[in-house]
């Protein structure tokens, strides 16, 4: 074949792709949205319950949603009020329960086809439909923004990304939120492109009824419609809005509004003036009738805004008038501490993230968010595809601008040092240090300063040779900015927001990849086309062991996790939910840590005291502090006698989670706070001797208080550096060994140079033996070691401080102690999960116990008062 021909032939092809360019993208789209689907359905049949055959959630949030789709399509719509949670009381329904509703109706629509499916099953497949319609949506916005390609890698990247992956497969309502608010985006910019009025309020009013939608499902709209805000918000700044602006955005606002107000509980100032929500849609609004009447006829009468007009832009007089107007009508209205407090809110927000309280800070969801972990969750070459699209992004935006490099190089550089400010929790840019502060504040302030000082010098300079000035950017890469940067903010907040960020980081990486394709394609030197163009390929498909690309490796990760990903509510949860079913009254009340709650609501159809709703934080605070910390049994009963408890819930992980009930249900002084520390046995300093053997287990913890022994003081922190167990051995007449005897264990603190020796106060081997005189009143339970299916039963110690040991949970569960008024009704150590470490996990058994109220036990009006409360008397005790 000679190089015409060759020549001609690829001439041929690339006619015939141009050609079937919108057929081929639609093809291509179909196999994303099928291998979306194909990876997300490899756990289906794992999530059933062993003890009933039904399909049941994969986490413990999605049990809400799974009780309630089924109340639904058994009974048409949800009660008034919920009476399995927070008894007595139970919950009033509100209009957040629209997930339960799309599956119920979604099971209703299957039935009535000829699908034979059972809601339950519905509730599992429900993500993955989700998932695909949002990657639908995702696609259609990103590719009127940049073009297919873009779309297309973008949507590839979201669904095989294995940090986008819990949430899209888990029937919480994440994934049905995010698929609403792509359909919002989507909508808001065909109405904004559209020429026409009516498109324009057409595709608003959509949008709108959509973000009702999604407001009913998540919280995260509010984010999104901030988004939205800042983009119109910035048209009028630069005094370039578009006509379908007065059209589609008051659609979208009034529209969405009302129906809020009327379907909701938000009332009128939360549909309009929350400070970190509503209240940037509401400040567009107003600037977009500020902006509309001073360009009618009747502002044009009004001399002294022709004169402000002469020096001020009419956006920035715009923005100036609808502050300050704003201020003073918010104070009137709502008090000068709506100000203070929203500053506060602002400040709280970049400053702590949603960690601001004492819960919020030991839910794992709001940990504060740094480079290191978008590195970790999205994968370092994401993160770096990311910035390179970001700094992409900026080039192209404003490549329009006489002096666009000038703008490009302060824009670049304050946004990497915006982004970098947080670099991670253990460097000189955690968030907090002098120079994190300076960089991200600062780049803010100085973006802002700059960009207003090139708006109004270029303004002056332009009114001054009696031209009309307009900056020229191009709208699309100024919507995608506005949308990344907000979601860069919140992403830094709290790791659960990376869920939301996820999409802009693929997209951002997408057309930094297109781009660099564009440029090594429109390379003429072949070498430069050519390794550049098999790079790209490779990058992204590269089959090899020793480096797959991007696309492979996070598919077959995905693939993985998936497969492997069983239900929370395991065997062991689902066998106590069939013995709770069997073996306690309908009408029993459970009492635990919160996180269970939706479990023991939907698994064991029992009411609790609390769940993850997390709806009066006070509960989980006198939970806390007089129950699972309480010194001693007794002071329990009025909290639960006041909430008719019956039953006493503690699992292993109530162990591990010790440091965060006992921070929560601590006073000022925190007095309750501790943990439970696992110490590992040292074989090299064990001894074993004739008659005695030496168990020693290393620590690496200090003390949880201060600690006076001999009229000297050891500080809280002090090192505990081991645990010695003495052991006798016990022999018969003839010397023949029998046994063992337990001796008093031992601590060793470690204080400067000084070395001191403490005699314990019980210890918990086969079972628990106590002794009359020592020196701390600290405890240890020696428990296996399981590591690699090698069992070691004397492997490894848990040490409870004074604190941990005379606790309710240290006490009943860890030392297994009697109780008059706790009767130990299920334990499955023996068949299920012994208290162990099982390969370097700290395990444990579930435990119920029924709660043995005395005879004639009674609370008085005062004290029931105080135990069912639904607000911190002393809101103080919320803090860190």
């Amino acid at each position: 074949m000679t190089k015409n021909e060759i020549e001609k032939r690829k001439e041929n092809i690339i006619k015939f792709l141009k050609a079937k360019k919108d057929s081929l993208q639609y093809v291509l789209l179909a196999i994303i949205l099928w291998v979306a689907f194909f990876i997300r359905k490899q756990n289906w049949d794992l999530l059933k319950d062993v003890t009933t055959g039904k399909y049941i959630s994969l986490e413990v949030d999605s049990a809400l949603f799974l009780r309630y789709s089924q109340y639904i399509a058994e009974h048409g719509r949800l009660f008034d009020v919920d009476m399995m949670r927070n008894f007595p009381f139970g919950v009033t329904m509100d209009f957040s329960t629209y997930t339960s509703y799309f599956v119920a109706y979604l099971w209703k629509i299957l039935s009535g086809i000829g699908f034979n499916v059972s809601v339950e099953f519905v509730q599992v497949i429900y993500p993955t439909i989700a998932t695909v319609i949002m990657a639908i949506f995702f696609f259609l916005l990103v590719r009127r923004l940049f073009d297919y390609r873009v779309a297309l890698l973008s949507c590839l990247f979201l669904v095989t990304s294995t940090s986008f992956l819990f949430r899209s497969i888990s029937s919480d309502h994440d994934i049905l939120g995010l698929m609403f608010i792509f359909m919002i985006l989507y909508f808001f910019i065909v109405g904004w492109q559209a020429k026409k009025i009516k498109y324009n309020i057409l595709f608003g009013v959509l949008a709108a009824l959509t973000t009702v939608l999604s407001f009913h499902t998540a919280g995260n709209i509010r984010l999104f419609s901030v988004m939205i805000a800042l983009f119109i918000l910035i048209h009028i700044f630069l005094d370039n809005p578009r006509k379908s602006d007065f059209y589609v955005y008051p659609s979208w606002f009034l529209i969405s509004s009302i129906v809020l107000l009327a379907t909701s509980n938000m009332g009128f100032f939360g549909v309009f003036f929350d400070p970190l929500n509503t209240l940037p849609a509401t400040v567009a609004f107003f600037s977009l009738i500020f902006y509309a009447f001073l360009g009618s006829s009747y502002a044009k009468k009004i001399s002294i805004y022709h004169k402000a007009l002469k020096k001020i832009p009419k956006g920035i007089l715009v923005l100036f008038l609808v502050v300050i107007f704003g201020f003073f009508g918010i104070s009137l209205f709502f008090g000068f501490s709506y100000i203070s407090n929203f500053v506060a809110h602002i400040q709280n927000l970049f400053s702590s993230g949603l960690g601001v309280n004492r819960w919020a800070s030991t839910v794992s969801e709001n940990k504060r968010v740094f480079v290191l972990d978008w590195a970790s969750s999205f994968g370092t070459a994401y993160f770096w595809l990311f910035l390179i699209g970001l700094v992409v992004l900026l080039y192209k935006l404003f490549r329009n601008l006489k002096d666009h490099l000038k703008m490009f190089y302060i824009y670049a550089v304050c946004l990497l040092a915006f982004v970098f400010s947080r670099y991670s929790e253990s460097s000189i840019l955690n968030g907090n240090s002098t120079l994190s502060n300076v960089m991200f504040y600062g780049s803010i302030l100085f973006l802002i300063l700059y960009t207003l000082y090139y708006y109004v010098s270029n303004y002056y300079k332009e009114s001054l040779s009696g031209k009309s000035f307009s900056i020229n950017l191009d709208w699309h890469y100024s919507f995608v900015l506005v949308i990344t940067l907000v979601g860069v903010l919140l992403g830094t907040t709290a790791i659960r927001l990376l869920f939301e960020l996820a999409p802009f980081v693929f997209l951002l990486s997408s057309l930094a990849l297109v781009f660099f394709w564009d440029y090594f394609l429109g390379s003429k030197v072949n070498v430069l086309k050519w390794t550049g163009i098999a790079f790209v390929l490779l990058l992204l498909f590269s089959p090899l062991s020793f480096g797959q690309g991007l696309v492979i490796k996070n598919y077959k990760a995905s693939f993985n996790q998936v497969e492997f990903s069983g239900p929370g509510y395991n065997a062991l949860w689902q066998k106590a939910g069939d013995w709770a079913r069997e073996n306690t009254p309908e009408n029993s009340v459970f009492i635990h840590w919160w996180d269970y709650g939706y479990w023991v609501q939907g698994g064991f159809e029992r009411a609790t005291v609390t769940d993850g709703g997390n709806r009066w934080g006070w509960w989980n605070y006198l939970t806390a502090r007089n129950l699972l910390t309480a010194p001693k049994d007794e002071d329990s009963l009025g909290f639960l006698y006041s909430h008719n408890a019956n039953y006493l819930l503690i699992i292993g992980e109530d162990i591990g989670k010790y440091p965060a009930y006992s921070l929560i249900g601590s006073d000022h002084n925190f007095d309750r706070f501790s943990y439970v520390a696992t110490m590992g046995i040292d074989n090299s300093l064990s001894r074993e001797a004739e008659d005695q053997i030496s168990l020693v287990y290393r620590g690496g913890f200090g003390l949880d208080e201060d600690f006076i022994y001999n009229n000297e003081l050891y500080p809280k922190g002090t090192p505990i550096a081991a645990v010695v167990v003495p052991l006798q051995k016990v022999f018969d007449a003839n010397k023949t060994l029998v046994g063992t005897e337990i001796l008093q264990p031992r601590t060793i603190l470690v204080s400067g140079s000084k070395t001191l020796e403490l005699t314990m106060k019980c210890v918990y081997i086969d079972k628990f033996y106590s002794f009359e005189n020592y020196d701390y009143g600290g405890c240890v339970r020696i428990i296996p070691n399981i590591e690699n299916n090698q069992v070691n039963d004397f492997g490894a110690l848990l040490f409870l401080s004074e604190r941990v040991a005379g606790s309710l949970v240290g006490r009943l569960y860890v030392l297994e102690n009697e109780s008059d008024y706790f009767e130990l009704v299920y334990n499955d150590a023996g068949s299920g999960s012994p208290l162990a470490v099982y390969n370097g996990r700290q395990i444990g058994p579930m435990k119920i116990w029924k709660v043995k109220y005395p005879e004639g036990f009674a609370v008085n009006e005062t004290d029931k008062e105080y135990y069912t409360r639904t607000d911190y008397p002393d809101l103080t005790l919320m803090g860190l």
